[in-house]
């Protein structure tokens, strides 16, 4: 559900529960931008999915105001929606679950869609191999002009250890192609959140933080004093 700080009493008061079987729901680093219908919204960027709300408080309180970005037509988890050239037909939708990389491989697999075809995949600028991901941020960098998204990978030389960039020209993406940026190796560094406040020379140095533990990485010997810590690192 939902709390709301109270100005008055200085502390946050439990306003909404959400159903648990809710399709869509505030999940993720939030960021504020005006869309092409002109209205602005809350976008929540946890992974590759995209989910907004518009931007007031009755719509955030309601989840049946929530959308997702999807090629599924209404009502069905299966039925791909196309454009006529083909192409897979992106839409902000209400009611529908966002898209995960279990059901695009299931869609893969009963030929629903191409490998690559779905929109929420990044592929190795270098190698040309899918990247498995996690949790991660989005916002607009103004030296690069695009959305950038810095995001966890799952599976890679450690299980939660590694971080990668990738940018597109719209908030939802597509988000394509991404290069590593940061390794480690046996141990976990997930959920990175960018900090745009941070940001110097106009984007151009980008800061980010994300947890830091020896948690699900197997390593017996955690970081003396600082294990389950956050840890921040700048990007040029």
């Amino acid at each position: 559900g939902v709390v709301q700080f109270d100005d008055e009493r200085q502390q946050f008061e439990h306003r909404v529960t959400f159903p648990e079987d809710a399709p869509l729901f505030p999940h993720g680093h939030p960021f504020l931008h005006r869309a092409d219908d002109g209205q602005e919204y809350v976008y929540f960027a946890g992974g590759m999915s995209a989910v907004r709300v518009r931007a007031n408080l009755a719509s955030y309180l309601d989840p049946s105001q929530y959308e997702t970005y999807t090629f599924l037509r209404p009502g069905t988890e299966t039925d791909v929606h196309r454009n006529p050239d083909g192409s897979l037909k992106l839409e902000w939708r209400r009611s529908l679950p966002k898209l995960n990389l279990k059901q695009v491989k299931q869609l893969i697999a009963a030929d629903k869609i191409a490998a690559g075809e779905s929109h929420i995949h990044l592929v190795d600028v270098e190698t040309g191999k899918r990247v498995l991901t996690q949790h991660g941020s989005v916002y607009w960098n103004d030296h690069r002009q695009r959305w950038v998204m810095v995001i966890s990978q799952s599976f890679g030389s450690s299980v939660i250890g590694q971080i990668w960039f990738a940018e597109a020209s719209r908030p939802e993406g597509p988000l394509v192609y991404a290069r590593k940026i940061l390794t480690h190796d046996d141990y976990s560094f997930y959920n990175p959140k960018q900090h745009p406040y941070f940001a110097k020379d106009g984007g151009r140095t980008l800061f980010f933080e994300a947890t830091h533990t020896s948690a699900f990485s197997g390593n017996k010997h955690p970081t003396p004093l600082y294990d389950y810590n956050q840890i921040m690192y700048r990007l040029q």
